[in-house]
């Protein structure tokens, strides 16, 4: 393959990427301010997100880190079709037997969880979400298929597909007056429709074959036994706010202002998302090809392309933070509530979201166990803080240090630990010389910027709008002149991740 062709490629392989990132966490956000707009306002949203939470946090003993494994070790014998294809099918067996026993567990538990929480109609819908995890798993690993072999036109097309068929369910069961049980039905019925989908496909990728089953679902399994921990832990440090929130405050309503800020936050993670699609397999293929070299560089140019792009988005939602959410729940002003949390995580956002562009390199490298230990520093700190800081009621510069605002402020201190103990272990571990001293001088710069903005709004009467209008140009020549943006910085991202080694 010429460079030409390695550069184009890898463009459309992140855009597609990119659309299906786009078109999940688009539909998600259209669901929720659709929920949020009907009569149960903040309160029905919050139920709604309860259950998504549960859920997710269910669906990871489901998955069992299976999907990721698939993608690790499919692109890892991409050239070994029958190893390929034995790796795969055994881990669609394994994986739907995992997603029945998690349906039926979830299935009994229900009630139980009702109680714990204290929201009305908790249990009923999350028996009828149970049902969704069989085939959720056989999306997955389908997906994984895709995303491994570097297929991401057609990943990108049956994420549109199955999320798509997510909102127009949505949207048909609430247009039918069956408001948050009509929704939780969708999530239902969208991964059965795919599942369909990805069974009449499957032949085009893979043949179906049970060779040495015992050995393979050992090594399966002791590999995404310990992906399965790690994703286990971070979804408990995800999902704890929530969790503690509505422990604590037993309150639907202060889980959906939560909800509300978690849901626009997602935004400014999305391009470091769909590099990391990209680079997962990329990383994978090329430790495999004993080049870490090239890994080094990816991650050097890719640090400071995602830095540049997230600080500038991050201090666009910091500024116009109100008018975004007067947009999207035009008649709900309740929903300015959640406009602190959100500002507080959005200055995390931008080195957590550089962090999230590499954050399989470990994995990439045969070393899962590090982000396992990663990920149970983040749920001990992360909950313990929680814990300490929502029941409270403090304010300090009119900020009250308590409630939702304790659950932000600990998930944030959390990721920006995680950060700095990632690159630490990544420089220890991997040997890697990252070059962090441009994005040091960067994140000083956009945290001036940020604290410009606080005392001109809060203390001195200056329109955010105004201010964010005239404080992002000046900090965009910033980066400009402290040399994070660079000459042919984005033709050097392609050409890396094109497989070629950037020109110098």
């Amino acid at each position: 393959m010429t460079h030409g062709e390695s550069a184009k490629r890898f463009t459309l392989d992140t855009f597609w990427a990119l659309l299906s990132l786009a078109t999940m966490i688009g539909v998600g956000i259209i669901i929720g301010i659709l929920i949020g707009n009907l009569g149960t306002g903040k309160i029905g949203l919050g139920t709604y997100s309860m259950v998504l939470t549960v859920w997710t946090i269910v669906y990871v003993t489901a998955g069992f880190g299976i999907p990721n494994t698939v993608i690790k070790f499919v692109a890892e014998y991409k050239d070994n079709k029958e190893e390929r294809d034995s790796i795969v099918s055994t881990s669609i067996v394994t994986g739907v037997a995992m997603g029945v026993s998690t349906s039926i567990a979830l299935f009994l538990l229900s009630w139980y969880i009702e109680a714990l929480f204290g929201m009305p109609n908790l249990g009923f819908l999350l028996r009828m979400v149970s049902l969704a995890f069989p085939f959720i798993v056989i999306n997955d690993i389908f997906i994984g298929i895709l995303n491994a072999r570097r297929m991401m036109r057609h990943y990108a097309i049956f994420e549109v597909f199955r999320r798509g068929n997510l909102l127009v369910y949505t949207i048909a069961f609430v247009w039918l007056g069956l408001g948050i049980p009509g929704a939780v039905m969708a999530l239902v019925l969208s991964p059965m429709s795919a599942s369909v989908v990805a069974i009449a496909y499957h032949s085009k990728l893979f043949t179906f074959r049970l060779k040495s089953f015992r050995a393979r679902v050992k090594r399966i399994v002791k590999f995404s036994g310990q992906l399965y921990m790690s994703s286990s832990v971070e979804l408990v440090n995800a999902q704890a706010a929530t969790i503690l929130i509505a422990g604590f405050m037993k309150s639907a309503d202060a889980v959906g202002t939560y909800a509300t800020a978690l849901m626009l936050f997602t935004l400014l993670v999305v391009l470091s998302q769909a590099i990391q699609r990209v680079t997962f397999p990329a990383f994978s293929t090329y430790f495999g090809q004993g080049n870490g070299e090239l890994v080094e560089r990816m991650t050097k140019i890719i640090i400071r392309f995602t830095f540049v792009l997230l600080s500038i988005a991050s201090l666009i939602l910091i500024f116009f933070v109100d008018d975004i959410i007067r947009v999207i729940f035009p008649t709900k002003y309740e929903y300015l509530a959640a406009v602190t949390p959100l500002r507080f995580l959005a200055v995390i956002g931008v080195i957590y979201g550089m962090m999230v562009a590499i954050g399989s390199i470990f994995t990439s490298a045969n070393r899962p166990d590090i982000s396992l230990k990663i990920a149970i520093f983040q749920a001990i700190f992360n909950v313990s803080v929680a814990v300490l800081l929502i029941p409270i009621s403090y304010t300090i510069l009119g900020i009250q240090i308590g409630g939702v605002n304790g659950a932000t402020i600990a998930f944030g201190l959390t990721l920006f630990l995680t950060v700095i103990i990632f690159f630490v272990l990544m420089k220890s571990m991997l040997r890697f010389n990252l070059g962090l001293r441009f994005v040091i001088v960067g994140y000083i710069l956009f945290l001036a910027v940020v604290t410009a903005g606080f005392f001109l709004t809060s203390y001195l009467g200056f329109e955010g709008n105004l201010v964010g209008a005239i404080l992002i140009p000046l900090y965009s020549a910033g980066l400009l002149y402290f040399g994070l943006v660079f000459k042919g910085g984005l033709q050097a991202v392609i050409e890396i991740l094109g497989f070629r080694r950037p020109s110098t």
